[in-house]
């Protein structure tokens, strides 16, 4: 049974490996896109509007950055926790795979 527990283990480790790079590529992309949209706007950002439609819209544009800042923050936190748990993961297998050889 503890054989056929690690035969399991392995891919999960994988699986978790794969996640968490695809994670990391996702997070680097969307802070590449967050990065342009904040330089091709920053001009019209720097002079406050007239306009009480643009200045409205520019404060709701401001806000959903910095809730989409925040995500990108969580997002790269649970990708590192995911990396440390699959490595975490190798390790304990590795240790079982001893245990049982020494049996």
């Amino acid at each position: 049974m503890v054989a056929s527990q690690s035969a399991v283990v392995r891919p999960v480790t994988k699986q978790a490996a794969d996640y968490s790079a695809v994670i990391l590529s996702q997070q680097s992309a969307a802070e590449a896109q967050v990065a342009a949209v904040q330089s091709a706007v920053a001009p019209s950002m720097a002079a406050p509007s007239s306009n009480p439609e643009m200045a409205e819209a520019q404060k709701n544009y401001v806000e959903e950055l910095q809730k989409l800042t925040v995500v990108l923050s969580k997002v790269g936190e649970q990708s590192s926790r995911l990396t440390r748990d699959s490595e975490e993961m190798e390790k304990s297998e590795s240790y079982v795979d001893r245990h049982l050889q020494s049996l």
